[in-house]
């Protein structure tokens, strides 16, 4: 008599090897938004907009003052002329590169960053913590732009509209890729326009009155560092006033205005609902925003030579940085979208070699601080190159060209030292964590 053996099969369990961890990962049975691992090209493209931020705060434009650019006031000494001296011309198109088109390239990596953090927010209560995680950085960023601002900083800061980037974003984060694009499309579009016609009209007056007229009469003087006694005190109320002036100075009239440039941030976003990791996107990214540099000032130039003379025309074509006008808004697009194709190609092939870079972008926000106060700590020294103006070839400008390597380099070694994210990138993610965190 033969007996018959049953096999209970849902009994089975697959033993995976103990030396194949990521094997799940491997087979792809891991959901997409289960994992957290840094992108290192965006890490690299976020040091290069830092590095122009640099460049663009230390070199002056010829004949400007700086401040367009955000660059120290202090720089703005009169320089005799000196026969045969170096007059720094061959500068001129790298600060035409970097003006402008630096903070396009970190606010369309902000949205970028918040895009993939929607990704992986799958379910209503991970968008809920999400949301909360996102309005606290907002909220620290905020504050940290307006006290910079208060201190008379030497630079023109933009941490403050950087954080109303993050407390909108809620508003955002269900949004599919094509909405996203088109929303940008449109204030790319409409929003240089409409804020003109808006002005023209006197309706931006009338809403906000007095508030606009103190934030443009207030620039980014700050304090007098000489009257000591009262530093605390002036400290405190001109914080309290710049606070006050956030609104339009951040909405409208700043020197960084969400309106229309919330389309760079949306952008972003719509690249980060995008698959960064495929080689193909790599190369698209790259040639796409190379096509886009190339082709967007001659569309405009093409335009303005049809229809001279035309304000509203001048609104769409001007390509100068932070004109806030649409061609500016298309052209840092693409320089984006160029580096960080070229950033993620360079990770994808050269890993070792673009490691340093990867690691400054780590540490951006620490890298932003460290420079804004070094540049603020020596403010009495003219370091700044002012081009088309015959300067001696002194030391001043020779330090001005090491600080393009020796604080990038600094910041580095700390990355590399710690293997850990910065201290002002630790206090964003640790306030953020905490807020998001399960009650």
């Amino acid at each position: 008599m033969t007996a018959t053996v049953v096999i209970d099969r849902t009994q089975i369990q697959p033993q995976l090897p103990a030396s194949s961890p990521h094997l799940l990962e491997r087979l792809k049975i891991r959901k997409p938004g289960a994992t957290k691992s840094r992108v290192a090209g965006i890490d690299i493209a976020r040091a290069v907009a830092m590095i122009g931020m640099l460049i663009a705060h230390t070199v002056l434009p010829q004949g400007g003052s700086g401040s367009s650019s955000g660059s120290n006031p202090s720089a703005d000494a009169v320089v005799e002329a000196v026969p045969h001296a170096l007059s720094w011309e061959f500068l001129a198109p790298l600060h035409e590169l970097v003006s402008g088109r630096a903070q396009a390239t970190f606010v369309i990596l902000a949205g970028l960053m918040v895009g993939m953090m929607a990704m992986r927010a799958t379910t209503v209560s991970e968008r809920w913590r999400l949301r909360k995680q996102l309005v606290i950085r907002g909220l620290i960023l905020m504050v940290i732009g307006v006290a910079m601002q208060a201190a008379g900083m030497a630079i023109v800061q933009i941490l403050s509209v950087y954080g109303a980037y993050f407390l909108l974003s809620p508003l955002l984060l269900t949004l599919r890729r094509r909405t996203l694009l088109a929303a940008s499309a449109a204030m790319a579009l409409l929003g240089p326009a409409t804020l003109l016609f808006a002005t023209q009209r006197g309706w931006m007056a009338s809403i906000y009155g007095t508030v606009m007229n103190a934030s443009s009469s207030s620039g980014s003087s700050g304090i007098d560092y000489t009257a000591r006694p009262d530093y605390w005190h002036n400290l405190i109320s001109t914080f309290w006033d710049n606070m006050a002036m956030q609104p339009a100075q951040t909405i409208f009239n700043g020197t960084y205005p969400l309106w229309p440039e919330i389309a760079l941030f949306l952008f972003g976003m719509a690249l980060g609902r995008t698959k960064l990791s495929s080689p193909t996107t790599a190369r698209v990214l790259a040639l796409g925003g190379l096509a886009g540099i190339v082709t967007v000032p001659i569309f405009a130039s093409m335009l303005t030579n049809a229809f001279p003379n035309n304000i509203y025309v001048s609104m769409l074509t001007d390509t100068a940085g932070h004109s806030g006008t649409t061609a500016c808004l298309l052209y840092g697009m693409s320089v984006a979208s160029c580096v960080l194709g070229l950033a993620l190609f360079a990770a994808r092939h050269w890993p070792r070699a673009t490691r340093p870079m990867a690691l400054l972008g780590t540490w951006s926000l620490t890298f932003y601080l460290f420079h804004a106060f070094w540049l603020t700590a020596f403010h009495t020294y003219p370091f700044s190159i002012e081009i088309g103006i015959d300067t001696p070839t002194g030391w001043r400008q020779l330090v001005t060209l090491a600080m393009w390597v020796a604080i990038p380099s600094v910041v580095m070694v700390a990355a590399w030292a710690t293997g850990r994210r910065g201290p002002a990138e630790a206090l964003l993610h640790s306030a953020a964590t905490l807020a998001g965190r399960k009650r």
